[in-house]
């Protein structure tokens, strides 16, 4: 479970710490999500390190690079394993509606933006779920 956590918070970090605390809980609940889903693997880590999932993990990512240079202590990872701890125990809502995707449109624009159903927006992200769910 530590070390889930760590992979985590190191995913949100990576993907969300610029963002405000609404956008780093629902980077988090997309991890979560995903989690529950089943698809992307059986564990928070796997998810996570799933191919081509999250571009953080991309060897040639600034994000990647920053977290290198980040202290394990640092205040924001220790902030998002919480948030991922409070998650999993069932203690923080989704704000997300469900979603299993996100981006920041100033950033970019993925194909599969138009053909999924927009949750919410939360800081700069916009949160999405597939089509045909049984909450559509």
């Amino acid at each position: 479970m530590a070390f889930d956590l760590q992979i985590g918070a190191a995913t949100a970090f990576m993907e969300a710490s610029g963002e405000s605390l609404e956008g780093q809980r629902g980077v988090c609940h997309v991890l979560i999500n995903r989690l529950k889903d089943g698809r992307w693997g059986k564990t928070l880590a796997a998810v996570c390190l799933a191919p081509s999932q999250f571009s953080s993990w991309d060897t040639t990512d600034p994000n990647r690079k920053r977290l290198a240079l980040t202290p394990d202590n640092d205040s924001t990872l220790t902030n998002l394993s919480a948030l991922l701890r409070g998650i999993l125990a069932g203690d923080d809502e989704d704000p997300t509606g469900g979603a299993l995707w996100y981006f920041n449109p100033s950033l970019a624009l993925p194909s599969w933006a138009s053909s999924y159903i927009q949750t919410a927006k939360l800081g700069n992200q916009v949160f999405y779920k597939e089509p045909g769910g049984t909450d559509d």
